[in-house]
């Protein structure tokens, strides 16, 4: 193993890994916050039978859907790097 994958692996790097990721986690709460309120703005536009958005492509259902492959994303980093730091007993 060389040294700068030893020192990439160490704990103290896993560590700062972990919060690093924690603090990503954290800030998809307003991010969620922010769907809902775009959800109600899309359902206002279809009520009001406003079908063009020259603004984006992308439909709340569109960006709901790249927000939970995210949550997913660092869900899955956490529990690695989670791994790493504190390896199960062989």
């Amino acid at each position: 193993m060389g040294l700068e994958r030893r020192a990439s692996s160490s704990p103290a790097r896993q560590e700062q890994k972990a919060a690093v990721v924690a603090i990503m986690a954290d800030r998809m709460l307003p991010v969620e916050a922010l769907l809902q309120r775009l959800k109600q703005a899309e359902e206002a536009c279809a009520e009001a039978f406003v079908d063009e958005n020259d603004y984006t492509v992308l439909s709340w259902d569109d960006l709901s859907w790249e927000c939970e492959l995210l949550k997913l994303s660092l869900s899955r980093r956490v529990a690695v790097i989670e791994n790493q730091v504190h390896p199960s007993p062989a």
